[in-house]
């Protein structure tokens, strides 16, 4: 081998070994990133949008606006039809009567950096609440769908399989809630999260609002199901 074959040799032989490392730190990444990216299909594949509802709020009587949610119903079809029932004020409500849907029900609890939880429909003070079909409690549907991140919503509940009418709204993520709560919908828009926004700033570390939260008005809005089939 001449010496200008040698020398092109050794020139090429160091250029793999500079380049070698960066193809496989590429090649790596690259199976990283498509491991992810199937990581969170999987994860959102159950949070398709079937069904929007809107919820009217008020502090102290005077109308702060309105937070719309998309809901899964895909992922939880009956936890959705039990939450969209009580938003279109469409319960059979309790023996009493009460408890028929969400308008004029208070938040009765808001935590800043955590989560405003309302929806109880016969007392009002988070002791009570009637699923859509007047039974007391309905079970656990599933846990698909994880609490991971502000404007989620989930199924408030005393252990598992006693969830009724109560839920909450989440101000930031809380994976801890994952496997215990069931997550079955999240606010759709920024104007919505100006007023999840208003609501936790009258919280308070203690869970009792600095001033009087209701929910004023509520209903269903059109949107195209996912799959009739589903539901």
């Amino acid at each position: 081998m001449s010496r200008q074959a040698a020398s092109s040799l050794v020139r090429i032989l160091l250029l793999l070994a500079l380049v070698y490392p960066y193809l496989s730190w590429r090649c790596a990444l690259s199976l990283n990133v498509e491991a992810a990216s199937a990581a969170v299909a999987a994860t959102h594949r159950w949070e398709v949008i079937t069904h929007r509802a809107y919820l009217e709020f008020a502090v102290d009587g005077k109308r702060i606006g309105r937070v719309q949610v998309g809901l899964f119903g895909n992922a939880v079809p009956r936890t959705v039809q039990n939450f969209l029932k009580l938003a279109r004020n469409e319960g059979v409500g309790d023996a009493q009567g009460r408890g028929r849907g969400y308008r004029d029900t208070p938040s009765h609890r808001i935590i800043p950096g955590f989560m405003a939880q309302m929806g109880d429909t016969t007392l009002g003070n988070g002791m009570g609440g009637v699923c859509a079909d007047g039974k007391p409690r309905m079970p656990d549907e599933n846990f698909k769908v994880k609490h991971v991140g502000r404007g989620y919503l989930s199924m408030a509940n005393a252990g598992p399989h006693t969830g009724s009418s109560q839920f909450f709204i989440l101000f930031k993520e809380a994976p801890w809630l994952d496997g215990k709560h069931v997550v079955f919908g999240r606010v759709l828009d920024d104007a919505s999260l100006q007023v999840l926004q208003q609501l936790e700033q009258v919280g308070t570390p203690a869970g009792t609002p600095k001033k009087r939260v209701m929910i004023v008005d509520c209903g269903e809005l059109t949107a195209p199901r996912a799959d009739k089939n589903e539901l």
